[in-house]
């Protein structure tokens, strides 16, 4: 299996919303307000990365799609007020497969994940950062040997290394899901300064990396499938990557707060 580190296959307990972080200088919010509010802030999203490496790395596996069900089920707690529009179509869509049988679901879905993401034939949507950044459409180009040497700087490297490319879009979202876990594990263990260090780590490879390509990769999704499943898929995932980039800009001054109020 492709992967940068063992994977997790443990439910979804929560969900990330389209709440937003409180500024830093709201009034009357304490460092540990703060502090409770990221960690909130840090679950919901390593879920959600959690879930998304899966499916890109693994397919849509029952146990996986069982978790996505619960993900829906945790939309139905949620104000629809709170949520983004790309968070609420996603989760009604997956009501509505909820009706039919997690094994029919993946045996519906798998074949159109091979088609768009895998091949043999020409993929319509190639997973990969190097053909979305290169004019020539090709694999293994600069950006993938980038991804590894940050991959690299974080202690991390493929377990298939020279065999699948870094810069697959599964292993991007699970570094990701690897530096949040760094970052919550920080924020338990009040280390500040390694708390920033996760943070910004995640900034630096939205800006530079996942945040790059995701919506061209998204869009080459929703004009290549009819299955409405990946149609939404599509815009959630465009979606929660684009809406992080702004997020973690104000979850980084946060934890600039908890540092400096050394918590």
């Amino acid at each position: 299996m492709p992967g940068i580190f063992k994977s997790s296959n443990r439910s979804v307990n929560t969900v990330c919303t389209g709440k937003k972080i409180k500024a830093v200088h709201a009034a009357g919010e304490s460092v540990e307000d703060t502090a409770t509010e990221l960690a909130e802030i840090l679950v919901m999203r390593g879920c959600v990365y959690d879930l998304l490496r899966r499916l890109f790395l693994l397919g849509p596996e029952e146990h996986i799609i069982s978790d996505f069900f619960v993900l829906a089920t945790a939309y139905r707690e949620i104000d629809e007020a709170a949520c983004y529009s790309w968070e609420r179509r996603f989760s009604s869509q997956l009501q509505i497969m909820r009706l039919t049988a997690i094994k029919t679901v993946s045996r519906q879905l798998k074949p159109e994940f091979t088609r768009l993401f895998i091949g043999p034939r020409q993929v319509p949507a190639p997973p990969y950062e190097s053909c979305y950044r290169s004019p020539e459409r090709v694999l293994l180009q600069a950006s993938a040997l980038e991804v590894r040497e940050q991959y690299r700087n974080a202690g991390l490297a493929v377990k298939r290394l020279n065999r699948e490319p870094d810069d697959h879009i599964g292993l991007e979202l699970e570094f990701m899901y690897y530096l949040n876990h760094q970052a919550s594990a920080a924020l338990m263990t009040q280390t500040g300064p390694a708390l920033l260090a996760a943070l910004e780590r995640q900034e630096n490879f939205l800006a530079r990396h996942l945040g790059r390509w995701t919506t061209a990769f998204c869009d080459d999704i929703a004009a290549n499938t009819r299955q409405e499943f990946y149609c939404c898929l599509a815009e959630f995932l465009n979606g929660f990557i684009m809406t992080d980039c702004v997020q973690l800009k104000q979850m980084l001054q946060n934890a600039k707060k908890i540092k400096e109020g050394n918590l």
